[in-house]
């Protein structure tokens, strides 16, 4: 190669690659838009460790509700998927949202008229605004009925059970048409 020729790297933030008409894109831009950490002031102290912020946990269930994330995939993918880091507004090397952290603060919203007032009023307003699917409406509404660790654990048993089935059928050669007629083809993933 000729010296004349040198290599400069060119830096693309990671968050560039995410296409910007990406569902990401759009429950990011919707929730930093719409809410405001303050709206949620009066559940928090001004003494003790920091809060994960109210928009980031607000964030997150816009995603389980998307996403069909139980706590721990929701956790998982904020450890490593960064689409999911861009919409948590997490730094790339950043701390992951831990499952135990997004179902206490949930929890917290829940207990608490202002906290289940506000989440409601903003989910039912992002799908009238269609940052997400009208189906989610029905979720939405068991949701905050039933209460945050209900309807996760839900998903999550639901998924457990639809997994148990696929891998019981696959002992009598069953899977094939099983699978074939699923909506969803991740219920075996980890």
């Amino acid at each position: 190669m000729d010296e004349s020729q040198s290599i400069i790297p060119v830096f693309v933030d990671w968050r560039e690659k995410i296409p910007r008409d990406s569902m990401y894109w759009k429950i990011r831009e919707w929730v930093y838009t719409h809410v405001k950490d303050e709206d949620f002031s009066s559940l928090y102290s001004d003494r003790g460790r920091r809060s994960v912020p109210p928009t980031r946990i607000l964030a997150a269930t816009m995603l389980q509700l998307t996403m069909s994330l139980s706590d721990r995939k929701l956790e998982e993918a904020s450890r490593y998927d960064d689409r999911v880091k861009l919409v948590l507004n997490i730094e790339r090397n950043g701390d992951p949202l831990d499952a135990v952290t997004l179902c206490r603060v949930r929890g917290k919203f829940m207990n608490s008229d202002v906290g289940a007032s506000l989440l409601h009023k903003t989910l039912t307003s992002a799908i009238k605004e269609k940052v997400l699917p009208e189906e989610t409406e029905a979720i939405v509404d068991s949701f905050l009925i039933s209460g945050a660790g209900a309807t996760q654990d839900t998903i999550t048993l639901i998924r457990r059970a639809m997994a148990r089935v696929i891998m019981l059928a696959r002992c009598f050669e069953l899977e094939g048409p099983i699978v074939r007629v699923l909506e969803r083809k991740d219920y075996l993933d980890t």
